[in-house]
C-alpha cells in the first residue's frame, strides 16, 4: 500500500518505515521497538513526532491511503486515553518499546482515500508519549468500514435526510457530533446511503472526519465566529 501526502499542523516532515523489532517509534527520540506480536511484523507505519503529544488539534494529521487498509493507533499506557480513541476497537493487544513501556494497539478500518486524525491529546498530567500508526492492507468491507453502499438495504428511495441536533453552538476548536437520519419516500427510516457532508461557511466551522460506520454521523469543528449550516446528501 501506498501512504502519501502526510502533513501534520506543527509541519513536522514524519517518516514512514515497517514495523520490525529495533525500529524507532518517532521521528525525533531514540525509543524502539522491543516487543512485537507476530501478525504486525512488517506492516507499514508513520513514526510520528513526540514532541506534538500534548497537541490536541482535531486535524494534527492527515494523510492519504491508495487502497482500503485497517488502521491501528498504539497508545501509550501512561496516558489517559482521549474521547477520539473511543471510535476504535481495543484489541486487547499491546507493542511494547525500550524501558517495557506497553503501548494498547486499536483498531479501526477506512476505506482508500484522505484520512484526518487528531493529535495524542496527552494531558499534562500524563508521561507517556505520542501514538504510533501502523496499517493491515485490503480488510474494509462493506460491513465494517469507513463507508456504506449507495443503495439502502430494501430498495427504497431515498427522499429525505434529517440532521441532529437541529442547532448547536460550538465553541472555538470545540467539536460538534452531527448525525444523519435517511427516510424513504414513505417516510420510512432506511440505511443512509453514501452522504457528503457539507459546511456552508467552511472558515466557520468544517467537517473533520467521519467517525460511523454507514458514514451518517460526522465530527464538525469550531474555527471562528459565526453561523453556518451542516448539511448532508445522498443518492
Amino acid at each position: 500500500m501506498i501512504i502519501s501526502n502526510i502533513t501534520t499542523t506543527t509541519l513536522k516532515l514524519l517518516a514512514q518505515g515497517t514495523l520490525d523489532l529495533g525500529k524507532l517509534l518517532y521521528i525525533d527520540r531514540i525509543y524502539a521497538f522491543t516487543n512485537i506480536p507476530t501478525k504486525y511484523n512488517s506492516m507499514p507505519y508513520i513514526l510520528t513526532s513526540n514532541d506534538d503529544r500534548y497537541l490536541t488539534t482535531v486535524n494534527y494529521l492527515q494523510f492519504d491511503i491508495n487502497v482500503d487498509a485497517k488502521m491501528y493507533i498504539a497508545f501509550d499506557n501512561l496516558n489517559t486515553v482521549p474521547a477520539w480513541l473511543n471510535d476504535f476497537v481495543n484489541t486487547g493487544e499491546t507493542i511494547v518499546r525500550d524501558e517495557t513501556r506497553p503501548y494498547t494497539i486499536y483498531s479501526k478500518e477506512f476505506s482508500a482515500g484522505h484520512i484526518t486524525l487528531p493529535g495524542s491529546s496527552i494531558l499534562s498530567t500524563d508521561g507517556g508519549g505520542a501514538y504510533i500508526i501502523f496499517f493491515e492492507e485490503g480488510v474494509c468491507n462493506p460491513s465494517a468500514c469507513d463507508f456504506t453502499i449507495a443503495q439502502s438495504d430494501n430498495g427504497s428511495t431515498l427522499a429525505s435526510i434529517q440532521i441532529s441536533p437541529v442547532s448547536a453552538s460550538v465553541s472555538l476548536n470545540g467539536t460538534q457530533t452531527m448525525t444523519a437520519t435517511c427516510y424513504d419516500q414513505n417516510g420510512n427510516v432506511i440505511s443512509c446511503p453514501l452522504l457528503n457532508w457539507n459546511s456552508s461557511v467552511p472558515n466557520v466551522a468544517s467537517i473533520i472526519s467521519i467517525i460511523s460506520t454507514g458514514n451518517n454521523t460526522a465530527l464538525v469543528t469550531g474555527l471562528d465566529i459565526g453561523t453556518t449550516e451542516i448539511t448532508a446528501s445522498g443518492t
